[in-house]
């Protein structure tokens, strides 16, 4: 129901007084939940319907917007009213061209080059290892076969079992960061393995590699080499 404070009809002694804006608003086009939430236009809550909200709402606002927001909140003027819809119109088409931009950067790949040396040093990964993360649990085996005195404790065959955690990251574009954490066992004990490393052009390096036990609490140093084996509680 029009609201009598807005109600300007054409004066026909002032023909050049300025009306409300009719046509399209591009305000509730481009912003139609915020917008509509604005003016009162409770329909904009339909945008979150799945797949037709988001498709049809935003030309239901454009096509009755100027209508509805003119009926549905008292405006000093039509000229304030106007005014308004202009600034809604310029956010909404400054929004949508950021958005533009941002999509065309990230599929072209230089927004998600510079967004990756900004994040964390590690990124989480499925546990779901491709082969990078293979060649590195390799490696891990390979190393504590070769320790003798954790064989001669463990027992044989020594095994990996289940990766508990897999983090990787990106240190440039050649060399991988890899944080792992993962059950091993043998034919007399079972403990966990902690390892750090990096892959540089394909080649594995282990920067760090400790065993844990419990019961009793024990860490053994595989690498580096010249760290001792103590109680996990020192």
């Amino acid at each position: 129901m029009m609201n009598s404070k807005n109600s300007l009809p054409l004066d026909p002694l002032n023909p050049d007084r300025e009306q409300p804006a009719s046509g399209w608003n591009w305000g509730g086009f481009f912003l139609p939940l915020i917008w509509g939430i604005c003016h009162r236009c409770w329909i904009a809550w339909l945008v979150f319907i799945p797949i037709l909200g988001p498709l049809v709402v935003p030309f239901i606002l454009g096509f009755k917007g100027n209508d509805w927001a003119w009926n549905n909140k008292s405006w000093e003027s039509a000229a304030e009213f106007n005014r308004v819809q202009k600034k809604w119109a310029k956010v909404g088409l400054i929004l949508v061209i950021i958005k533009i931009a941002i999509v065309v950067a990230w599929n072209s790949g230089f927004l998600s080059k510079q967004l990756r040396f900004q994040l964390p040093h590690f990124k989480k990964l499925s546990i779901s290892a491709p082969h990078l993360e293979k060649s590195v649990l390799a490696e891990v085996l390979l190393s504590l076969k070769k320790d003798t005195d954790l064989l001669k404790e463990m027992g044989e065959p020594l095994k990996t079992g289940k990766v508990l955690r897999l983090r990787r990251g990106n240190e440039s574009n050649l060399k991988e960061l890899f944080d792992i954490e993962l059950e091993i066992s043998g034919s007399i004990k079972k403990g966990s393995a902690f390892v750090e490393a990096e892959v540089d052009t394909g080649v594995v390096l282990l920067k760090q590699l400790v065993v844990y036990f419990q019961n009793p609490a024990k860490k053994v140093w595989i690498i580096p080499h010249d760290r001792q084996s103590a109680s996990a509680a020192a």
